[in-house]
Formats: structure tokens, sequence, C-alpha cells
């Protein structure tokens, strides 16, 4: 908020970034999205798009309002509102030539309007042609969510062979990852536990015992909730198994983790465009910006300036040296302003005692 009165207490001419209001605006629809203020965030997202002279749904700041607000309006439950942002976003990247950035993650957006509508095969389509986008490639992790939401979605059309088959295509798409990453350990037991759900309420145990397991193990150190989570219903799982057929040999029990009952939450992985995040930190100040900011010179004057990867490391040094100086420079002067100060109220009391 701070940020906007500044840049409208800016006159015109004098170094104004629109693209910056723009990304501001769609920033602060974000912080009021999540505390759950719809109302404030939508009004954000509209007067972004309001402000922009481009009303092409397909310009990057347009993209990321009419996504962004397309998003808060699903999460909110107006499917309608959402379907209408999306939609805007859509009809454009049919009429272009070239595929936006951000597209897989619209089309993903689309398919989940469709499942919740319970059209499952219209649902698959958007989930698919997000997957086939070639100029526009999802990261692994998210192409790997999109595999487990078709699956879910083959699974309420009953269609087991199919669902399976993109639940294991999901894991394939982690294999070649690497396991050490918090993202991909995420994913990858997050895509195993909804496997092991809908193999729980397909009546196989055995295999939602052995999915369930697995999710926990590798679950991340820091979701001891998920991994608590996942063994119960692996325990849970394991006794039903026994249950139905006591001439089965059960799998070991799960120690120190008691059963409960299955309660499965949200059905889809949510999927959200991860990148814009680092879209925005370069829309409000790029890192050669802040280099060169640092470094004494006009924010207008810094765009017109190439930086190589060479020159980046000493850049940054001779920055933070500039940094350090304006620094000492400005403690300097506070420092004698506070002297002088001092000793003005001294020499004040001194005349009054001689008087």
């Amino acid at each position: 908020k701070k940020s906007l009165e500044i840049q409208d207490n800016i006159a015109d001419g004098e170094g104004t970034d629109a693209n910056l209001k723009f990304d501001t605006k769609i920033l602060y629809g974000n912080a009021m999205a999540s505390k759950n203020d719809v109302t404030r965030a939508t009004y954000w997202f509209e007067s972004a798009l309001n402000s922009n002279p481009d009303k092409s749904p397909v310009n990057p700041s347009n993209l990321r309002a009419l996504y962004n607000k397309g998003v808060t309006l699903f999460r909110s439950g107006d499917i309608i509102g959402a379907g209408h942002a999306f939609g805007n976003i859509l009809d454009e990247v049919e009429k272009s030539s070239a595929v936006p950035p951000g597209t897989g993650f619209v089309l993903n957006a689309i398919g989940s309007i469709y499942f919740v509508n319970k059209d499952y095969v219209g649902a698959c389509e958007q989930f698919t042609k997000s997957l086939s986008l070639k100029n526009d490639e999802l990261p692994p992790s998210q192409m790997a969510m999109t595999y487990a939401n078709i699956g879910t979605a083959y699974y309420k059309m009953r269609k087991y062979e199919e669902s399976e088959a993109n639940f294991n295509q999901a894991l394939k798409c982690l294999e070649s990852e690497d396991d050490r990453s918090l993202d991909i350990k995420v994913t990858t037991s997050t895509v195993k536990s909804k496997f092991a759900c809908i193999l729980y309420k397909r009546e196989l145990y055995l295999r939602a015992y052995d999915m369930f397991a697995e999710a926990a193990s590798s679950g991340s150190e820091t979701a001891s909730e998920f991994v608590t989570q996942c063994g119960s219903l692996a325990e849970r799982s394991r006794r039903n198994l026994m249950k139905r057929d006591p001439s089965v040999k059960p799998p070991p029990s799960i120690s120190k983790i008691s059963s409960h009952k299955p309660h499965f939450g949200q059905i889809l992985i949510p999927i959200t465009d991860r990148r814009i995040a680092t879209r925005y930190s370069d829309a409000v100040y790029s890192r050669k910006r802040k280099i060169l900011a640092a470094l004494g010179m006009e924010l207008a004057d810094c765009d017109s300036i190439e930086l190589s990867s060479e020159n980046t490391k000493i850049l940054c040094e001779k920055a933070l040296e500039n940094l350090l100086e304006v620094n000492r420079a400005n403690s300097a002067s506070e420092c004698e302003g506070l002297v002088l100060e001092k000793l003005n109220s001294l020499l004040m009391t001194m005349k009054s005692l001689l008087s």
C-alpha cells in the first residue's frame, strides 16, 4: 500500500515505471487473497487490468492479474467467475500463433473447473493439453501433479487402468529428478498418497498399504503431520486387509502409529504457477537494478546497461563497498549532527548560568 502511495505521488516523467505499478497492484491483490479477503483481492487485480493501456489478456501483467483473480475466485467457490477469468486468457491464446508463458497453468486451472463440475472428460482434455505445450512446458514436479490429476479424473470415470497408468507416469516424471530437493520430495509423497487413497477406495488394501508406507517414507522431514497421517492410513489398510481375509499374511505393522479412519481431503492436487514469484521479484526490482542502484546509478539509466555473468561478482563486491562507504558517511554525518546538537545544548546552559 505504501509503495502505491509513493508511486502515485511521483510526478509523470520522473522515473515512474508503469509495469512496477501494475505488478504492485497484483501483489497487493495476492496479499488480500492470502487473508481470504476475496472482494479486496479482486478489486486490486481488476485495478491492475483497468490501469494497463494494453488490454490484451496475454500481456504479461494482464495474464498474471487474470490468472490470480481466477485462482482466488476458484478457491472461494466462485466457479463461474473463475471460469470467466481463465476463459478470457484462453480465448486470446487460441487466436495467438505463439503460446504465452503461463498458458499451461491456465489450462490446468480450467481442467480443475471441469472436474468440479463433474465433467471428467473435459478435465482430462484440459490437463492433457497443458502437458502438450512445446513452448511452455511445465516443470517436472508440476507435470507429475498434472498426470496425477488425470489419473484421479479417470478414476472418477471408473477407468481404472487409465487411472493407474497416469499415476505411474506421474511417478516416472520424478524418477530422474534430484530426490534431495524439497520440491521433489513433497511432490513424490503427495502423488503417492493420492494414488494410495484411490487404491484404498478400490479396496486394494495391500497395494494401498505399500503406497501409503512409501509416501510416509518419502515425505519431507518438515511435514511430520503428513508423514503421521500416511502411516496411520497404511496401518488402517493393513487392518482392513486382515479383517477381509484372515488367511493372507499381513504386512508388518508400522510401529508407534495408530490406525484412524481415513478422511480424504481435497481430491485434486492444486497446481499454481510457481514462476510468478520470480517474475514479481524481477518486476519490482531486478538483481541488476539493485546492484547498479547500490553503485549510485540512477534507476532510469539501469535498464540500458548489460551485465555479463563474469562481471556480476565484481559489481556485487563494488556495490557492497559503495554501500558501506555511504553508510559510513551517513553515520559520520549523523554523529557530527548529534555532537553539534549536544555542544549547542551545553553552550546554551553555560550562557544561561553566566547571565
